[in-house]
This record gives C-alpha cells, structure tokens and sequence, in this order.
C-alpha cells in the first residue's frame, strides 16, 4: 500500500514539472523576423511575427516602396513575384526574412459592384479639356477575358460602341483609322448597341479586318456580342458616369503577344461620333497598349 501511494505522489510530481515547463517564458534574447501574409488582388495585408524586436523596416520590392510599421499593408502596382524582406532590430541585433509575394491581380467580376476595381490603377485618362463622353479606362487581363472598366461623363450612352484592337503590335497594318492618325492598326473590331434596360441583351458583332491595309473597310464577322461580350449595368463614381465590361481573350487569336493596343469609341443613335479613349482627332491619338 505504501508503494502505491509514493508512485502516485511522484506521478503527481512529475505532472506538474511537466506543466511549468510549458508555460515558462522564452527569455532568449535572440532577435527573429519572420512574417505571413494575405493578398486580396493588388492589396497585401502582412502579419508580422518576429520575436524580440523593437523596430522593423520592410522592403515591398517595389519601386523603392518600403514601410517601418509592424503590420503594414501595401498595394502593389501589378501582377508579378516580388521578393519581400522584413528585417527585424532589437539594439544591435538584427534579423531579416526574406519571402516571395506572388500578386495574381483581383477577380473582376462584371455584376455591377464596382468595387473589385478599386487597386486597379487608370491606364489612361483623356487630358483635361478634351472634348467627348468617355473619360479614362481601367484594364485588367484575367485568364479568359479582358475587362475593362469606363468612366464617362452623363452623356456616356454606349447607344452605338466600337473597340479596336491592334494584335501584332503593328501600328501599320491592319485597319489605319482616321480617328486616330497616331497610331492605328487594328486587326480585330467589335461594333453593337449597349441595351441599358437589358445589359445581356445587348447586340453586336466582333470581326477580323480582311482589307488589303490602309484605310479599308473590309470585316469578315468572327463572333456576336452575345458569344463573346458581357456587360454590367451603369452607375455613377464621383459624378461620373460608370460602366463595366468584359470581352473573351478567345477573340484575339492564338498568336498574341504580352500587349495589345486598344481603343473604345462611342457614337450617337444617328452614328455621329460623341467620346473615344483615348480622345480621337488630334495628331496624338493612337491606340492604348494593354498588358495581357
């Protein structure tokens, strides 16, 4: 009975060694950076776990952008791998830990909820005091579409709309507009009717230039609006006039490059010609490139 009870009370002793030593603090004065992170499109939200450190100094691997906040957030500018480092310092003491932040972009989605937009920066803006109904544009290239974001003003109506693309980076082949003497070219060309009543009823058709070059007007129709284009309703951004939309990479063809320049014009009901990113008519105008 006597040794039962005294390989009990070892037992209990034992079990509360066992507990202490979990809950003892690390009083090791070693210094260790390390971190973790979220993205959420082009914004990176990072938790910062370093051990024994009084300051920190990040380096987003962008442009020189760096911060000395412990949980900082960033933006990144677009898709790629950036090496991000986070060095930890406590006294003389200094740790830094290096990892690959891999920016895919944001999952636009064409429903009218404009807000997936927001870290993507303009790719163009007509200048100040040009005349016409479209404003600036956003781009953002996803596995298989192109959306595009438009900011116009009131009268932007889409009642008759046409984009251009220039595929082979060739400002002198392909379809040469008069609209915009800069820099033309267009291979492809969507032209149709945006229906503000039934965006999914909007019509049209996308087409490959088959003239002999210049100014020509030569179209064989590839595809409908239907098939390949998909719209969101409008709504409004700080006074502006705002619109959505998507149209299918499948359109461009299989030997396209990193970019392709683009253009979006906009006529009335009557097909007079009210608004164009970039502005058209002046000796600057030319298509827009845009990253795949």
């Amino acid at each position: 009975m006597k040794k039962n009870k005294y390989i009990t009370f070892l037992s209990m002793l034992v079990l509360i060694l066992s507990v202490s030593c979990s809950t003892e603090e690390d009083t090791s004065s070693d210094t260790k950076a390390v971190f973790s992170y979220v993205t959420d499109g082009f914004l990176v939200n990072f938790t910062n776990f370093s051990r024994n450190a009084e300051e920190y100094q990040w380096d987003f691997d962008d442009n020189g952008a760096t911060s000395d906040r412990s949980n900082p957030a960033h933006v990144f500018p677009a898709k790629g791998e950036y090496l991000v480092s986070l060095t930890a310092i406590r006294g003389d003491q200094t740790s830094t830990f290096v990892d690959t932040v891999r920016i895919t972009g944001p999952n636009i989605k064409i429903d009218g909820d404009f807000t997936d937009w927001e870290h993507v920066e303009y790719n163009f803006e007509n200048p100040e005091g040009s005349e016409g109904s479209l404003l600036k544009i956003k781009t953002f290239a996803s596995g298989d579409a192109l959306n595009f974001y438009i900011e116009g003003t009131p009268d932007m109506n889409l009642a008759v709309m046409n984009f251009y693309f220039d595929t082979d980076n060739n400002p002198d082949t392909g379809h040469l507009s008069w609209m915009f003497p800069a820099a033309s070219g267009a291979e492809i060309m969507g032209e149709g009717f945006y229906n503000s009543d039934d965006p999914a009823a909007s019509s049209g058709n996308v087409s490959e230039y088959a003239g002999p070059g210049g100014g020509d007007w030569t179209w064989n129709t590839m595809a409908s609006f239907a098939e390949t284009v998909n719209f969101s309703e409008f709504d409004t951004n700080d006074g502006n006039k705002v619109i959505e939309f998507s149209i299918s990479r499948d359109i461009l063809g299989e030997d396209v490059g990193d970019v392709v320049n683009f253009a979006l014009t906009e006529s009335d009901s009557g097909y007079t010609q009210i608004g164009a990113v970039p502005a058209f008519s002046t000796p600057e105008s030319a298509f827009i490139p845009i990253e795949l």
